[in-house]
């Protein structure tokens, strides 16, 4: 099965593209709800409740894990990598790639958790990729627990959002550095200019599996089944009625707590 993880309910935003661009694979989600935000936890933390995750999931049968947290792919993917033994795809990269692909002006913007923007990891990459870019990055911390808290459609969220993306420069492109913020995509594109690009780095991620899956048909063929588990740190009803309303299937939580 592939192994799908979140800090809480935005990995739920890939799991969706999942089973619109690759479906009948047997998928288990776990969002780790009793320690979200991941965003404003230091490094160390971050990497130690990503590797427990990771290890939980293989042990429940995962093959393959996707990084469904800008958070944990910028600050842990390498870590797990060199741990772990199995696929993994994180979301940075891919967002990366299709933002340098789609700008014409070369001026990105990047919304994101305070510990992914501290990262300095996009405008890292993006420079790498492309030295003439320019990298306008801000943090916005009342994102993730604002989606958290089911507030997507509160006139005060709108009033936030609008507040960051308020950046100092023009930019034609903007990355949605966070997986919460795919429940915020409508919102966000209607407080911007119609010619800006919107790149939701989780789809790309998706993309990327959506290739090895059909370059690897031995391994993409032990994956079907069509069988999806859902797990949380934190059991609520918050959780599974959001997660009901945005995949459209009947939800079970199960609850596993680390030690």
């Amino acid at each position: 099965m592939i192994g799908v993880f979140d800090s809480g309910i935005g990995g739920l935003t890939v799991l969706r593209e999942i089973y619109k661009e690759i479906p009948k694979l047997n998928t288990i989600y776990f969002g780790d709800t009793a320690r979200t935000p991941y965003g404003n936890k230091g490094e160390g933390v971050i990497k130690r409740y990503s590797s427990q995750v990771v290890q939980f999931l293989i042990n429940q049968g995962a093959e393959i894990i996707i990084i469904a947290c800008n958070t944990a792919s910028a600050i842990a993917t390498n870590f797990l990598k060199e741990k772990f033994d199995i696929p993994i795809f994180e979301v940075v990269l891919p967002g990366v790639e299709k933002a340098i692909k789609v700008t014409k002006t070369k001026e990105i913007a990047v919304l994101g958790t305070r510990a992914t923007i501290n990262s300095q990891i996009y405008p890292k990459l993006i420079t790498l990729k492309d030295k003439k870019a320019k990298v306008l990055s801000k943090s916005a911390p009342l994102l993730v627990p604002l989606v958290e808290e089911n507030w997507i459609q509160k006139p005060e969220t709108e009033l936030i959002i609008k507040r960051y993306l308020n950046f100092e420069s023009s930019f034609d492109t903007l990355v949605l550095a966070c997986t919460h913020y795919g429940f915020l995509f409508n919102i966000i594109k209607r407080n911007l200019k119609n010619n800006i690009n919107i790149i939701d780095p989780g789809k790309e991620a998706v993309f990327k599996l959506k290739t090895f899956l059909n370059n690897n048909q031995k391994i993409k063929s032990r994956l079907l089944g069509n069988k999806h588990e859902f797990l949380v740190s934190d059991k609520t009803k918050k959780f599974q009625n959001l997660a009901r309303k945005w995949l459209q299937k009947d939800i079970i939580l199960k609850q596993h707590i680390f030690e």
